[in-house]
């Protein structure tokens, strides 16, 4: 088993695109990311803790629902992923589970993902090049998520508003797709 140290020296993706009113792409380095899971038998239970403690629904399909900076991302039955940039992932695993105690149980993944966000007028076409996902807004609307692949690479997609997308991947791949993304937007460059 990798320690800390290990993973944190795996090196971060590089190489942001910004191509003005077009295109951008963006490394989000400070994200806690935890994995929440429970019991089925305890999901109501979880819903009812979730919406009277935090305030927040628990998302019971592909979608992801945000309060007061943490976002509840659904990533299948009884699994969501608990987002924030406010603060680091040990105080939020420390809140989630003096709040929820013995209701679920939660990970820090924040060291496995990656998060690029991308926005602009293209960004739909440009995913579209590598996500087997409708991406109109009237298929796929702001807060919706899909586990896919993107440029074959498995992702969480998530769009966070009418132009904007993030994409989380495993940490390995992400300079892969910055890669890609580089390729897939040339043409932009040049108009």
């Amino acid at each position: 088993m990798r320690d800390r140290q290990t993973i944190a020296a795996v090196p971060a993706a590089t190489g942001s695109i910004d191509i003005p009113g077009v295109f951008r792409s963006e490394i989000v380095s400070a994200r806690a990311i935890l994995q929440v899971t429970c019991a089925a038998r305890m999901a109501d239970e979880l819903r009812y803790q979730v919406q009277q403690r935090l305030k927040i629904a628990l998302p019971d399909r592909p979608q992801v629902e945000l309060a007061s900076g943490l976002a509840l991302a659904w990533i299948g039955a009884c699994r969501w992923l608990a987002m924030t940039e406010d603060v680091p992932a040990h105080v939020l695993t420390t809140g989630l589970t003096n709040v929820l105690k013995d209701l679920v149980a939660i990970t820090d993944v924040s060291d496995h993902y990656a998060v690029v966000r991308l926005s602009g007028s293209a960004t739909r076409e440009v995913l579209a090049q590598a996500v087997p996902v409708d991406l109109h807004p009237s298929a796929f609307d702001v807060a919706a998520l899909a586990l896919t692949n993107v440029h074959h690479v498995p992702a969480i997609l998530v769009r966070i508003d009418e132009a904007a997308f993030e994409v989380l991947l495993p940490r390995s791949y992400a300079q892969s797709f910055v890669d890609w993304l580089a390729t897939a937007t040339v043409r932009y460059r040049a108009a």
